[in-house]
């Protein structure tokens, strides 16, 4: 039984050992990688000339995330015309290593050879601020010689660029409303705050809600009974004595995302120490349940007038 049992292994590591077979050598530095470098450069920088000069005549690009069963990638015309495209409508176009990521060249066996980069395109579009920020994963593959491109496999963040897309589109998202119930929720909690009801002015906030103030640290925020703490010690040391509303408040009733009242306030304030008044401009912006429950509060004012 023992001598069937090694039998048996030194069997089956021979198949494993047997299944293993080099197929070419992987370089880090290459003259191909230069090559697919200077194609990135001169692509996003509009060298027609140049990229003609380093693909051959029959070269296709595909993108690898675009599927269709007649799809038989863009020749060097289309080629061209994409990097026109780019240098017409970009602003510091540049694709460049992804981190610490680095280009690989393998000279397969049988396949010949093959660049493979791991890059991010980066730029704004000139025409209206958009900020192109994309991983983009390319395979060069090079033609008999070595020395020039002859196809070209890339793929991007698809959602990225079709957010990229829109950017240049007119796209309603949602409805304004100048006054609603919920303006009048967040005018009501004005009104407990200023004559002082902490306990009414937040009546219509959940139990979870979270408070953000842009004088926190980054990424900070308070919970409900935080924000009353805090108002309370602030009002031992300050009287509030008025609050006016500017302008008026809007809702924006967005697209699939929930409500927002924005609003502006004037709040007067007066040191009781010192007796020195002063006015502080509040911009709030509270997000809304399906409930009509306030479930988050963002405040901008200058916290320092408070010191």
């Amino acid at each position: 039984m023992k001598k069937k049992f090694i039998i048996t292994l030194i069997f089956l590591t021979n198949v494993t050992f047997s299944q293993k077979n080099e197929n070419g050598k992987v370089y880090d530095k290459h003259p191909a990688i230069s090559i697919a470098q200077k194609f990135n450069l001169a692509l996003t920088s509009g060298d027609t000339t140049a990229l003609k000069e380093l693909v051959t005549e029959d070269f296709v690009s595909y993108n690898s995330n675009y599927y269709h069963p007649r799809y038989k990638g863009n020749g060097i015309k289309s080629l061209l015309n994409s990097s026109l495209y780019l240098k017409e409508n970009f602003i510091n176009l540049k694709i460049e290593n992804w981190g610490e990521a680095y280009p690989d060249a393998i000279e397969y066996d049988r396949s010949g050879l093959y660049v493979y980069t791991y890059d991010v395109m980066s730029g704004f579009d000139k025409n209206n601020g958009f900020k192109i920020n994309s991983p983009r994963k390319s395979t060069f593959i090079f033609d008999k010689k070595g020395k020039k491109i002859k196809r070209l496999l890339y793929s991007d963040n698809t959602a990225h660029f079709q957010k990229y897309s829109m950017s240049k589109e007119v796209i309603k998202n949602g409805v304004i409303y100048k006054d609603h119930p919920f303006i009048a929720k967040v005018r009501l909690m004005m009104a407990y705050i200023e004559l002082g009801d902490l306990e009414k002015a937040y009546e219509s906030f959940t139990e979870n809600a979270r408070i953000n103030d842009v004088n926190l640290d980054y990424g900070a925020s308070m919970s409900l009974s935080e924000l009353k703490e805090a108002n309370k010690t602030m009002l031992s040391n300050f009287d509030l004595i008025s609050v006016t509303e500017t302008g008026y408040p809007d809702l924006l009733d967005y697209e699939g995302d929930g409500m927002v009242v924005i609003s502006w306030w004037d709040l007067k304030f007066k040191n009781i120490s010192s007796g020195k008044e002063f006015l502080v401009d509040l911009h709030m912006q509270h997000s809304f349940n399906d409930d009509g429950k306030i479930i988050r509060e963002d405040n901008y004012y200058n916290g320092k007038l408070f010191e």
